[in-house]
């Protein structure tokens, strides 16, 4: 019966277990280095790099960025100049003004309706396509006019947009009284629809910034 002598038992129990799969993934990572050894070059340089970075470059990396210089803001939610902030008599009263505009130009289309046989008399015809189109044309204007309408108010601002559009109109509509023929009302009661269809188009963007959405429709 052989016996294990002290020693050879004591370098049993120092001796780590060493199982295949160990030795399989060892053989693996130095095969891998030793195919790639770049990468394990780069792997310890960014180790290296995390080690010496300064706690100054990491604050300075969390920090927001600078806004852009283009970029046009309200001075935070309390901003006088932001319609919101402006007074109530100041707001329901540019709010009125443009109900009340909203309400013309719709009602110029319409008024003339009544008065059709008589123009047409007095301008010596009896085509009833004519007749008809005199009172559409102007809802033809308002299918044109926010093509034009919108896109101004945005790259000028929807105060000049108002005055110049209810200008427009109102100059229109006194060419439409002052006619002479047909054609020339015609063409006069486009452009007094084109113009009219301003407050249609952007006087829900101006009510819109002057209430907020939680108190749009009462308070």
């Amino acid at each position: 019966m052989a016996v294990e002598s002290p020693d050879t038992h004591t370098r049993a129990q120092e001796e780590p277990f060493h199982h295949p799969s160990h030795a399989y993934h060892t053989q693996s990572s130095l095969h891998t280095a030793t195919l790639h050894p770049d990468s394990s070059a780069d792997s310890e340089k960014g180790r290296e790099d995390d080690r010496t970075r300064s706690p100054a470059s990491t604050i300075r990396g969390n920090e927001e960025a600078p806004q852009n210089p283009l970029l046009v803001d309200w001075d935070g939610p309390d901003d006088p100049e932001k319609p919101v902030n402006w007074p109530n008599s100041r707001r329901y009263s540019i709010i009125a003004i443009i109900s009340t505009i909203s309400f013309l130009t719709p009602l110029a289309s319409s008024m003339f309706a009544p008065g059709v046989p008589q123009l047409m008399t007095d301008f010596g015809s009896d085509n009833l396509e004519l007749a008809s189109f005199v009172v559409s044309v102007f809802i033809l204007g308002y299918a044109f006019g926010p093509v034009f309408i919108a896109p101004a108010s945005e790259l000028y601002g929807r105060l000049v947009t108002y005055h110049v559009c209810n200008t427009l109109f109102v100059v229109f509509t006194i060419a439409c009284a002052v006619s002479s023929n047909l054609n020339m009302l015609i063409a006069f009661r486009f452009f007094a629809g084109l113009f009219g269809s301003c407050p249609l188009t952007i006087g829900g963007g101006t009510v819109a910034d002057m209430i907020v959405q939680e108190k749009r429709g009462g308070e």
